[in-house]
Order: C-alpha cells, then structure tokens, then sequence
C-alpha cells in the first residue's frame, strides 16, 4: 500500500510522516527499537565520560542522567530521540496518531530509565508505552 499523509496526497520524503497500514500505523520492531535505545545509550555514555566529575559526586549515575534528558527533550520537541531518528522512528499517541504531550514523554522516558518496561514487550509493544497509550512507527522512506 502506498504511503500518505493523513490529509493529502502521496508522501514525499518528509521525515514527521509515519507509515500506515491498513490496520493503523506499523510498529517498529523490537530489533529496531533496541538499536535506537543502543545508539542513544552509546552517546551518553560518551558524552558522559569526557565529563569531569569526581566518583563521590554520582558518576555513576551521570550517562543514565544524560540519557533522560536527550530522550525527554529530542522526543519533546521531534517526537523521536537521536538514535530513533537515525533509525527512522517516531514516537506517537497510539489514540490520536499525533505526538505525545510534554508529560506523558516524561512518564515515558522515566520509565524507559527504569529498564524493566521497555525489556517487558507484549504485542510488540513495551510496558511504557501501554502505561503511555504511546507508540514507536517506522517513518516512511521515499
């Protein structure tokens, strides 16, 4: 099936545009999904590591932080962090196919930092994103 906005015509090569289907948006795989959390989680870890912060002071928790805070605000403001956009994904509300609000992405991403939800998949979809009524689509490619 061809891809289209929701109220135009044929898709061209916009990045905001998720992929339908005949039964809704297509979900991204968990493979894709763990490639995307990969990425993102590499680059705070990089990014954390050239951060001089002594070991008493939570360096530890530093890359999970950093983490937070790249998600909440790339998913915030594009609807998809650094790796999702890498890997062509967005995220969206399952209910209105339009992006999340600024407090459900946080929900969302402070849940993703818990670990659990995201590993804890039914139907393709992680626990954080039932808890969201949220959702992770493949973006359409030209």
């Amino acid at each position: 099936m061809e891809a289209r906005h929701v109220n135009g015509p044929r898709m061209a090569q916009c990045y905001p545009c998720p992929v339908r289907n005949q039964d809704g948006f297509t979900t991204a795989t968990y493979a894709q999904r763990f490639i995307a959390i990969s990425i993102d989680w590499i680059m705070c870890l990089a990014v954390s590591s050239r951060i001089p912060v002594s070991p008493s002071h939570g360096k530890a928790l530093l890359p999970l932080a950093l983490f937070f805070i790249e998600v909440f605000l790339l998913t915030a403001l594009q609807s998809a962090s650094a790796g999702q956009r890498i890997m062509r994904l967005k995220v969206i509300s399952k209910d209105s196919g339009q992006t999340l609000s600024i407090q459900l992405v946080a929900v969302r991403t402070l849940l993703i930092c818990l670990v659990l939800p995201p590993l804890l998949v039914v139907d393709k979809q992680g626990y954080h994103d039932r808890f969201c009524h949220s959702g992770v689509t493949r973006v359409a490619t030209s």
